[in-house]
């Protein structure tokens, strides 16, 4: 906002550029100002609503090397999808990879 109010008062198109020198406007300085402002107040809270969605599943997870469960924090093995599940507002759904598909499809 402060470069609106110094580009009206300094002038810079005229100062630098050579055009022709302007009145200063304070009602459209202070309107841009204005207006600036709202963008500004509506892109925080924005940001802050879309940070408040954000969860983090942080630390080490000791994943069985076999099966893929998780040992949760009473040391009970649980499945992937559940432990998540439970620690997050993730849904899963489940599908088969190619690489999986083709293993299928050849069979043993």
């Amino acid at each position: 906002m402060s470069l609106i109010w110094i580009d009206e008062i300094l002038d810079i198109p005229h100062t630098l550029l050579g055009a022709p020198a302007t009145v200063i406007n304070w009602r459209e300085s202070l309107f841009e100002s204005i207006v600036v402002a709202g963008c500004g107040v509506i892109l925080i809270k924005a940001t802050r609503d879309l940070f408040a969605e954000i969860q983090y599943l942080e630390g080490f997870l000791l994943v069985c090397a076999w099966c893929k469960r998780i040992r949760d924090e009473q040391g009970e093995w649980e499945q992937m999808e559940t432990y998540i599940h439970s620690h997050s507002e993730a849904v899963f759904s489940h599908g088969i990879c190619p690489d999986c598909e083709n293993k299928l499809n050849k069979g043993p």
